[in-house]
């Protein structure tokens, strides 16, 4: 996340977005419908960081919502339906 001048947010571009092990396991559970409180308790860490994960999802992805994480997932091969 970056911000431009006027001080408000800019999305990264979604092509480059490199996500770390952690990212591409919270995209894979929220794919898979987990809440936050079961990718908290999957990944071993606090629900408050979850969130924070999910709003940087959100920004790396250029989604609004987990729907929109949910097609970028499926559109690059992040989560293939098994």
């Amino acid at each position: 996340m970056r911000k431009d001048s006027n001080g408000s947010h800019k999305l990264l571009s979604t092509e480059n977005a490199n996500f770390s092990d952690i990212e591409i396991r919270i995209i894979q559970l929220i794919c898979r419908e987990f809440t936050t409180e079961e990718i908290a308790q999957a990944t071993g860490r606090s629900k408050r960081s979850i969130n924070k994960y999910r709003q940087k999802l959100l920004i790396k992805t250029g989604s609004t919502n987990a729907i929109g994480i949910l097609k970028y997932a499926i559109r690059h091969q992040i989560f293939l339906n098994d």
